[in-house]
C-alpha cells in the first residue's frame, strides 16, 4: 500500500535556465482528465517503494502502521482507478501493530532528489485557514474523507475495502489486505492556472529536442509519505505564516523552495528532520517517462 503523490512545480524559469525539469508540471499532465490530456505520451512508472527504517529503542517515531513494500516485479503495484481517471491507488499487505481510533492526517513530501538535505517541492493551493490540502509536499488532514467534499485541488485518502477509512471505528490490530491509499492528481487546467504557465510553455518543456517526435524523457522522482494519529493543523498554520514572512523578505517566489537552514527550522518541518509524531513512514521512488 503506497501511493505516488502530485508534485509541485520548481518553477519554469528555473526549469528553462538551469536545465531543472518542472517537476510539477510534468506529474500534474501525466494524469488527467481524459478530455484535456496532452498530445505528449506521458508514463508513470513505479521502480520501488519500501517502509522508513524504524528500531526499537532509537527511533522516535511510533511504528502503528507498516505497508508492504515492492518493485516493479514484486509486491503492491500503482494502479489507475477506473471508475476515476487521474486517481490511483496501491494496495498490499499492511500491518497494524498497535489499535488506531484516532482521526488520520497524511503528509506527503516530494522532491526530484534523494538528497535529505534538500528541502522537498513547496505546497501549492493550501487552505490559507486549515493549512490542509493543496498539491505538492502538502499536509491531507483528513485521511478518512471522500474525494470531492473539499476545496482541495489533490487529495489522499486510506480506503478500506475501497470506500474511505471510518475515522470513527479505526483500524484494530492486526494484518489486513483490503487496506489501499487512494490519491487524486490535480487536473492539468487546475494546475496551470494555479502556475500561471501556459501551453507554450509546456511544449517548450516537453520538446528540449526541438519538437522531435519519438525521443523519450525520464525524470527521476522521490515521495515519502508521513501519516499522523494526532492534531498537527495547528503547527502547519504556524509554518504557513512564518513560511510567508520569509518568502516575503527575501522576495522568494511561492513556487521557488526556500534554503536548506530555513525550510528545516519551520515548526511542522522540523518534526520531520527529527522524525517525531508519525506513526507511519514508507518512501517511493519512480520515474516519470515523456515520449515527445
Amino acid at each position: 500500500m503506497f501511493f505516488i503523490a502530485p508534485l509541485s512545480a520548481i518553477g519554469l524559469a528555473g526549469a528553462m535556465g538551469t536545465g531543472r525539469i518542472a517537476l510539477g508540471l510534468l506529474l500534474a499532465v501525466v494524469i488527467t482528465d481524459l478530455s484535456q490530456a496532452v498530445e505528449n505520451d506521458i508514463h508513470l512508472d513505479l521502480i520501488r517503494h519500501q517502509p522508513c527504517i524504524w528500531r526499537q529503542g532509537w527511533s522516535k517515531w511510533s511504528k502503528k502502521l507498516e505497508f508492504e513494500g515492492g518493485d516493479r516485479s514484486s509486491g503492491p503495484q500503482l494502479k489507475e482507478d477506473p471508475a476515476q481517471p487521474g486517481c490511483y491507488f496501491i494496495a498490499g499487505k499492511v500491518t497494524v501493530h498497535e489499535p488506531i481510533h484516532d482521526p488520520l492526517s497524511i503528509y506527503l513530501a516530494i522532491s526530484n532528489t534523494a538528497n535529505r538535505n534538500k528541502p522537498p517541492e513547496p505546497c501549492q493551493g493550501a487552505n490559507q485557514e486549515t493549512g490542509c490540502g493543496g498539491f505538492g509536499s502538502c499536509l491531507y488532514c483528513s485521511a478518512c474523507e471522500t474525494f470531492g467534499t473539499s476545496q482541495s485541488i489533490a487529495k489522499a485518502q486510506l480506503a478500506l475495502n475501497g470506500a474511505p477509512l471510518d475515522c470513527n471505528k479505526g483500524l484494530d490490530a492486526g494484518v489486513y489486505d483490503n487496506l489501499s491509499l487512494r490519491f487524486c492528481l490535480p487536473t492539468k487546467r487546475e494546475f496551470l492556472e494555479s502556475q500561471g504557465i501556459t501551453e507554450d510553455a509546456i511544449d517548450a518543456i516537453f520538446s528540449p529536442n526541438g519538437g522531435q517526435s519519438g525521443t523519450v524523457n525520464n525524470l527521476g522522482m522521490f515521495a515519502s509519505v508521513y501519516i499522523f494519529d494526532r492534531d498537527v493543523r495547528s503547527l502547519m498554520r504556524s509554518q504557513q505564516k512564518l513560511e510567508q514572512l520569509f518568502r516575503t523578505m527575501k522576495k522568494l517566489p511561492t513556487h521557488e523552495p526556500l534554503d536548506s537552514k530555513t525550510y528545516w527550522s519551520l515548526p511542522f518541518n522540523q518534526l520531520l528532520k527529527e522524525q517525531k509524531l508519525f506513526i507511519a513512514c514508507h518512501k517511493l521512488y519512480g520515474n516519470v517517462r515523456i515520449v515527445t
